[in-house]
């Protein structure tokens, strides 16, 4: 019983505290990792992280490691777990439930727990990012700003997204990502999949983002990766829209090999952490929009 207990105990810490919350008649699960310092008389940043498709939440945790992260710079990790392992981000009913689903248990989350309503933020990696796009287009704004870890943008989403939120967007893609790839998937004259570069280019306009494009080679240190940055912080209302552009990188977590096989994922980087990059791009931003992205 004692070892029973054990186990249990280090997987809450490991992988963040397991709970459940009825939506529309269904029940739906989620982790949640609150920082070792938390205190419920201080506010916190919200992180929220969306899973691939066919992973989980704690499949999530693993790759990404953002809950030793959460420790550091003290904010909130969420995971919310999509149905039969992953979300629906097409304009359907399907894809409206998981939108109500995402949006109810931030609510929840804030009842429960010291969130700090101005600095909640949203991630996701793969068709989690497909994801984490679509809710750019919701019109309740609720994300101070978004991040897309190897997922371009849905083909589909212009079409039911003529006016999106204004808000700051990060991009980090793999230029040898085999599974959804940087340029695209085209097939008979017809797009399946639009480019990276098609994507960083259709939210430059979305948010009203003027033309002068700045790219940067980061520092390497890993002899297999590079990371070109592209920033434009000459948009509306102040906000950001930038693409770390990971050449040779596959379609990963950066700074993070997780247990997806090379075989499959491809390289994962070194030059960059995933974590790092979107939590320094995050805290930049809240949902008052006086204010200017500090560095």
């Amino acid at each position: 019983m004692k070892r029973l207990l054990f186990i249990l105990v280090f997987l809450s810490l490991s992988f963040g505290l397991g709970q459940t919350i009825l939506v529309d008649d269904e029940l739906r699960s989620y982790k949640i990792h609150l920082p070792e310092s938390y205190q419920s008389s201080k506010q916190y940043p919200l992180f929220v992280l969306l899973h691939g498709k066919n992973l989980s939440a704690d499949n999530m945790i693993t790759i990404s490691g953002l809950n030793d992260y959460a420790d550091q710079n003290e904010f909130i990790a969420l995971y919310p777990q999509g149905r039969n392992k992953e979300w629906n981000y097409l304009a359907s009913p399907r894809g409206a439930k998981d939108i109500v689903f995402i949006k109810t248990l931030i609510k929840k989350i804030s009842s429960d727990y010291s969130v700090d309503q101005k600095r909640i933020y949203l991630a996701g990696f793969s068709n989690g990012g497909f994801m984490a796009q679509r809710l750019i287009c919701d019109k309740d704004a609720i994300f101070a700003a978004f991040a897309s870890v190897s997922a371009p943008l849905n083909r589909e989403l212009p079409a039911f997204c003529p006016k999106a939120q204004n808000t700051s967007i990060l991009l980090i893609h793999g230029t040898a990502d085999h599974i959804l790839p940087f340029d695209g998937v085209v097939q008979n004259g017809r797009t399946l999949l639009p480019s990276v570069t098609t994507s960083y280019e259709y939210w430059l306009l979305a948010m009203s983002c003027s033309d002068d494009i700045t790219s940067t080679n980061l520092e390497s240190i890993d002899e297999e990766t590079r990371v070109v940055l592209f920033e434009s912080r000459d948009c509306e209302n102040n906000q950001e829209v930038n693409l770390y552009a990971v050449v040779n990188g596959g379609h990963n977590w950066p700074g993070h090999r997780g247990f997806i096989p090379v075989s499959i994922a491809g390289k994962t980087s070194r030059d960059i952490d995933a974590n790092q990059v979107l939590w320094e791009f995050f805290k930049r931003h809240s949902l008052n929009p006086k204010t200017k992205p500090s560095n």
